[in-house]
């Protein structure tokens, strides 16, 4: 979870980030990670947005517009090392804010797009 106000209105938003679900079948790695709204009546509303396999969130202006990007780096596709999509979903000046019209997926195998992501470039 991270919690960082996204909007610039004054309320923290809380970011919650899911790795896998559990099925009869077993794990599903296709998530849906989401945001609550924060407001002066509290957490007002939700957005759900589909991620994939979490290993953290991470937030930044990525694209320099003044809006805050939420990146959900992926650990990898079944539980092996192979590929993954890693998410970036870019911050817009409409509501919602974010959603799957404005997403980039970035995939690689294993950690490496977490890797990317943070910085590391040791892997």
């Amino acid at each position: 979870m991270v919690i960082e106000d996204l909007n610039e209105d004054g309320f923290a938003e809380l970011i919650f980030g899911q790795y896998r679900t559990f099925a009869s079948s077993g794990g599903v790695y296709n998530t849906t990670s989401s945001i609550s709204w924060g407001s002066a009546a509290g957490f007002t509303s939700v957005t759900s947005l589909p991620t994939y396999s979490l290993l953290t969130i991470l937030t930044g202006d990525l694209d320099l517009d003044g809006r805050a990007d939420l990146v959900f780096p992926a650990d990898n596709s079944n539980g092996g090392y192979s590929a993954a999509t890693s998410r970036v979903y870019y911050g817009g000046s409409s509501t919602p804010m974010y959603s799957t019209s404005d997403v980039q997926d970035l995939s690689s195998g294993g950690g490496a797009s977490y890797a990317f992501l943070v910085g590391d470039t040791s892997w």
